[in-house]
């Protein structure tokens, strides 16, 4: 199989490498190829604190940690705080395309200090030099809190393929008037909507396995993603009963279900997975590569 070259993150990566097809776990492979980058510590992420309107530039490590500590703590397992930590690495070069700032990132002033914290960058250090590999290039490797049995597959990337994710499903209830689902809905359909929704919100289209894949109103049937977006849902598990005032939703899950779900890999790594076996099991043939 020839060498083929790609570009992790422009003039900062530059990558050659054989197109690998293996079997879960991801594999650990040590570059075989030298590495020119432009220093990573020179990168910066702007992020404002949501408490204080602060803003402050952070290093990629410190960036990393920041966001990772939104969905883990010093009480998990290593191994996952690793996966995570690898994962949003990944994002995050992928994030900054060829520029070497990226764009304001909302934090709260806890996930903001954790960047500074001595325990996470300790366990930073064991994967500074370490990048997910998809196919000779640099895998975006998204993560959400919790799916229900099975993550979602991309149609934009073939590794982020449906897998089995052992967490218990996480159950939330929203509730919301008719008034408010009306000024949510018509900005995104482009149309006054007025009255009983019961008229014009006909049913949920879900998948064989139950997650919802439209929602049907009198107008058009709207993709999930976009009806959950415009109602701050954040999950692609949607179920939805018109009341007499109010519309009620049961959502199951947290985040787009695409990736890697924390909750999930929390589970896995109790049970005594490493963070590689973690990442092969949601990142379906990437290969982890290191640049030392």
């Amino acid at each position: 199989m020839r060498r083929s070259f790609a570009n992790f993150i422009s003039v900062c990566v530059v990558f050659v490498s054989l197109s690998l097809s293996i079997a879960l776990p991801a594999a650990l492979f040590r570059l075989p190829f030298s590495t020119r980058f432009s220093p990573l510590d020179e990168i910066s992420f702007s992020v404002k604190c949501i408490d204080s309107s602060e803003i402050r530039s952070l290093s990629l490590e410190e960036y990393v940690i920041a966001k990772s500590s939104v969905f883990i703590n010093k009480d998990d397992e290593e191994e996952l705080i690793k996966a995570v930590m690898l994962a949003e690495k990944n994002c995050a070069l992928k994030s900054i395309g060829i520029s070497s700032e990226s764009k304001i990132t909302l934090l709260p002033k806890e996930n903001i200090d954790a960047a500074y914290d001595n325990f996470y960058k300790e366990i930073f250090s064991g994967i500074s030099d370490l990048f997910i590999v998809y196919d000779g290039g640099l895998a975006y490797t998204p993560y959400h809190r919790s799916s229900y049995e099975y993550t979602l597959e991309s149609k934009e990337y073939p590794y982020l393929k449906e897998v089995s994710t052992p967490e218990a499903p996480i159950y939330r209830y929203v509730e919301m008037s008719y008034s408010e689902l009306h000024r949510r809905l018509s900005g995104y359909l482009g149309v006054e909507l007025v009255g009983d929704c019961t008229g014009w919100i006909r049913g949920v289209k879900v998948d064989s396995l139950g997650r919802a894949i439209s929602v049907s109103t009198l107008l058009s049937d709207i993709p999930i993603d976009d009806f959950s977006d415009a109602l701050g849902l954040d999950t692609r598990r949607v179920f939805a009963e018109c009341h007499e005032k109010k519309v009620s939703f049961t959502l199951i899950g947290e985040g787009d279900g695409i990736g890697m779900s924390v909750e999930g890999a929390r589970i896995l790594a109790e049970r005594g997975y490493s963070y590689s076996e973690i990442i092969g099991h949601y990142y379906d043939k990437c290969n982890i590569y290191s640049s030392v």
